[in-house]
């Protein structure tokens, strides 16, 4: 069977497009340093998993009863979100501030990109 020459349904083609959809998340990381991301974005999904699937629990030998969404950790991941949410316009603010935008004009990766080029420095290679 011949290989498509439709440029979506090459692998790499496929693969660059996941890579740029997940950019932002993997500069992130980056941008925070260290494993204390991955650390906090693993304890979030295992809140995740409790909250939807709850907790397996053995009431006798081989048997496992699998447990709904625990309220308790559903509660606790949507105040998460709610605080990651305050967290992000509260950081966005104070940018906007450092860099001069209007409080009223959403802050943009264009407007950092514009910045940090002016300045001289590669947004891709951080400071």
């Amino acid at each position: 069977m011949a290989r498509s020459k439709h440029p979506a349904d090459n692998d790499a083609h496929r693969w660059r497009i996941e890579a740029e959809r997940y950019r932002p998340t993997g500069d992130a990381v980056i941008a925070l340093g260290g494993a204390a991301t991955l650390d906090y974005l693993s304890a979030l999904g295992c809140t995740q998993y409790v909250a939807t699937h709850g907790v397996s629990r053995s009431y006798s030998p081989g048997t496992y009863q699998m447990g709904v969404g625990h309220p308790q950790a559903q509660g606790l991941l949507r105040a998460e979100q709610r605080h990651l949410a305050s967290r992000a316009r509260m950081l966005l603010a104070k940018l906007d501030t450092i860099v001069g935008e209007s409080p009223t004009e959403p802050l943009t990766e264009g407007h950092v990109v514009d910045l940090l080029s002016q300045k001289g420095q590669n947004p891709a290679e951080g400071e």
